[in-house]
């Protein structure tokens, strides 16, 4: 005889039980794990497969799969158990039977969810002074549910007062009090805890005291009369004008760093600074008054003005101005005389010298005298006679004298039609200068201006080749035009001696051609004659050569 035993089957796959609890009150200290109690479970599981009541099976809890696969550390206790996990916690179940000595079921069946507790951020509000005596004040609470929520949603806010009595939610503002303290309770609307929504809670003091008058100072004003930015101020008078006949009120005093200063001293040295006057009802220490007023020494105008100015003599004049004032100030110029010239922040000024400057404030502190040295500069006086030319020559050069260029501070360059040939330089004096027209540039570095003149230097060139490819077609003079050598011919001879061409420096010059042929390719002679603006006679002779390619 065999007897067959057949254990139950697997847990039913929709079998699932959720568990929700509260996060622990405070609020402040939330970690997402709390005590749950899932024994009821055990039934639960049962009940979803008869077949698990009519064996006798063994039901332990893991938290985790490999925990149930090895059948260790089996929770202990399911009536008393904190999540492992916080807020969410997965619970394994392992159904043996101990009849048929097997695993009949292994499953995820219980998430333990913590729901976090909404928050009831502290709140305070400033305590108040009953101003009629009847012992209540109308608080200003607009902001007070603001703050407890801090922005959080889906939670309601009721209040309730010192009685633990509800009070109206919202709070009527402003909520009219005498003092005492209520509890605001902050409450979830969306939960799924089937023993009442999670909730956090604060308290809220109000406080109602008598309040005393600080009446109002005026304020102490003076000029800074020796540098020092202090003033001796008489006080003898503040405090019969603080209380106004009030009677049992002590009076206090703070500097501007809240340091006390009672009694105030008098004569009182100090520097620009509030002072706040305290008015403390002496049978209601928490209650006061403050005012505050200023004892102002005003400062002796601050400004700023360059040391040194350049006036162009060759330019309109020029506007020296103030900057960087701390202040609406008013201002007197005056030059070396003594003379007002100007009452505005700028003055202008035509000629060197010394000018001075002082500013008035508008509470009539005056500065320190300030001045700026004016000095005189001015563009260059080029002529052609400071120009010395070397050309025609290994090293063909330019020099410029600069005795009679004028007061300025010059600096030199050479340009031509296509650019500069020589960047700005302090030496005037350029070499190894290829033939051509130049323009010599003296610029002043004081920004008076940039004098320009045209110079020529001329050269002869060794060959040339008239093969029309744009490149060296034609031989002439280089470095004149009509505007240096108003009357020029140069006679062009072959090596017998034979003319065979006259061309004018100032055209295009000799394309290689003999009465529309062209010559062989071979060295060729030249001789030249320059006559300049005012005369003056230049002759040259050399020779060339004229390469066919």
């Amino acid at each position: 005889k065999i007897l067959l035993k057949v254990g139950a089957t697997q847990i039913p796959p929709d079998f699932h039980l959720d568990y929700y609890a509260c996060e622990e009150y405070p609020s402040n200290n939330q970690d997402g794990k709390i005590f749950f109690d899932f024994s009821d479970a055990v039934q639960q599981l049962i009940d979803s497969k008869p077949v698990f009541s009519s064996q006798l099976v063994r039901i332990s809890f893991f938290e985790s799969l490999d925990n149930a696969l090895s059948e260790t550390n089996a929770i202990p206790d399911i009536s008393n158990y904190q999540n492992a996990n916080a807020w969410n916690q997965e619970i394994y179940v392992r159904i043996d039977s101990d009849d048929v000595n097997a695993c009949l079921g292994l499953n995820h069946v219980i998430t333990l969810h913590v729901e976090p507790l909404p928050i009831a951020n502290p709140v305070t509000i400033n305590r108040e002074c009953d101003d009629d005596f009847d012992g209540y004040f109308p608080f200003d609470i607009s902001t007070i549910e603001a703050t407890v929520l801090n922005g959080q949603t889906n939670v309601t806010v009721s209040y309730f007062d010192q009685d633990n009595n509800p009070l109206p939610s919202p709070l009527s503002n402003p909520f009219l009090t005498n003092s005492q303290t209520i509890t605001i309770r902050v409450t979830n609307n969306l939960t799924n805890v089937t023993d009442g929504a999670c909730f956090d809670e604060t308290k809220l003091e109000f406080i109602v005291e008598k309040k005393p008058v600080a009446n109002v100072v005026s304020d102490f004003v003076a000029c800074d009369d020796d540098f020092d930015g202090l003033f001796n101020f008489d006080t003898s008078t503040i405090e019969a004008t603080v209380l106004n006949g009030q009677t049992g009120m002590l009076v206090s005093y703070f500097d501007q760093d809240n340091n006390p200063l009672s009694p105030l001293p008098n004569p009182f040295l100090t520097a620009a600074q509030t002072i706040t006057v305290r008015v403390e009802n002496e049978l209601y220490s928490n209650c006061t008054a403050e005012t505050t007023f200023d004892f102002i020494v005003n400062p002796k105008p601050q400004f700023e003005l360059d040391e040194t100015a350049i006036y162009c003599t060759n330019l309109p004049p020029i506007k020296v101005i103030t900057y960087n004032p701390l202040g609406n100030y008013t201002y007197e110029w005056k030059d070396e005389t003594g003379t007002v010239i100007s009452t505005n922040l700028s003055a202008t000024i035509s000629n060197s010298g010394i000018y001075t400057v002082i500013a008035t404030s508008n509470e009539g502190c005056e500065s320190l005298p300030h001045q700026i040295i004016v000095e005189a500069s001015s563009i260059a006086l080029l002529t052609e006679n400071d120009i010395t030319v070397v050309d025609d020559s290994d090293n063909n050069s330019i020099t410029i004298s600069t005795a009679n260029l004028g007061i300025g501070d010059y600096e030199y360059a050479l340009a031509k039609l296509d650019g500069f040939v020589s960047s700005f330089q302090d030496e005037p004096y350029f070499d190894h200068l290829a033939a051509g027209i130049y323009t010599v540039l003296i610029q002043d570095k004081n920004n008076c201006g940039t004098t320009q003149l045209e110079v020529s230097v001329i050269g002869y060139p060794k060959f040339f080749t008239p093969n029309n490819d744009g490149f060296n077609d034609t031989w002439n003079i280089l470095g004149i035009n009509d505007k240096f050598y108003t009357s020029s011919m140069v006679n062009i001879f072959d090596r017998f001696g034979k003319l065979v061409a006259q061309i004018n420096p100032n055209e295009n010059g000799w394309d290689g051609l003999f009465k529309g042929n062209p010559l062989p390719a071979t060295d060729y002679w030249f001789s030249v004659e320059l006559v300049d603006t005012i005369g003056n006679i230049r002759t040259r002779k050399g020779h060339f050569s004229l390469i066919r390619r």
